[in-house]
């Protein structure tokens, strides 16, 4: 008789905290951005040095970002622990009074580390395109205001909070249902569940109810704009074994 159960991810209702946690973070990444944009540009400047100009606005943009490192760390340590939650709740149907406690040092630590790498990647793809911007301003094809603008509709609109926030609510979210999953013996896989509508990609259809080893699954998500999530694969057996001692 087959032991494997498959928990999670059945009518998609799962996903409704998620859902409204990332419409409270889309915000906060976006006036983020704008606050950037006014702390490089808000002020009025002096364009009669262009080249002089153009230094001062780059020594600026080395710390500009304080708010945006902030609410990234908070964001994505909400998502990865709402994740470890999600994983708690479904385990907890198994084992009684199951919690993820011994597992929050790794979901902190993970968490930190996520919202460096994060956060200096949108910084990177920031600077170049004020970099971008600004070389062309110095050459006289800019003026202050298509600068301006130029910037802005690349780093500080809300289309790029958007996605950033989109991967990372579900890059950490899976995450945290991996960090508790992988802490338990009787948790042998992972099931790739898509959204399972026409929007799936050619990427995730093939993979949506593949089954994987806790260990070795693939990232999810698997590019921008991926809705595909992690349901767990239970050992009923090894749950009676090592937890219920039978």
């Amino acid at each position: 008789m087959p032991s494997y159960s498959v928990l999670g991810f059945n009518d998609g209702e799962e996903l409704e905290s998620l859902v409204a946690l990332e419409s409270d973070y889309k915000g906060k990444i976006n006036d983020a951005l704008l606050a950037q944009l006014f702390f490089l540009f808000g002020e009025p400047v002096d364009i009669a040095d262009r080249y002089a100009f153009q230094t001062e606005v780059l020594n600026k943009f080395d710390t500009s970002a304080e708010q945006l490192k902030e609410v990234l760390a908070d964001a994505i340590l909400a998502y990865t622990l709402l994740g470890a939650s999600h994983a708690a709740g479904l385990l907890g149907e198994l084992i009684p009074g199951f919690s993820y406690e011994e597992q929050k040092g790794e979901l902190q630590s993970w968490a930190n580390k996520r919202a460096l790498e994060s956060f200096g990647l949108v910084q990177k793809t920031s600077r170049k395109r004020l970099e971008v911007a600004l070389a062309a301003f110095v050459a006289g094809t800019y003026t202050i205001e298509y600068l301006i603008n130029q910037y802005k509709s690349v780093a500080a609109d809300l289309e790029r909070a958007s996605l950033i926030n989109e991967t990372e609510s579900i890059t950490a979210f899976n995450m945290g249902i991996l960090i508790v999953a992988r802490a338990l013996s009787f948790v042998v896989a992972v099931k790739w569940v898509t959204s399972r509508d026409e929007k799936v990609c050619h990427i995730c259809k093939p993979r949506h109810g593949m089954v994987y080893p806790i260990n070795s699954a693939p990232s999810a998500p698997a590019h921008h704009h991926c809705r595909c999530f992690y349901a767990l694969v239970v050992d009923r057996r090894r749950i009676l074994r090592d937890y219920l001692g039978f």
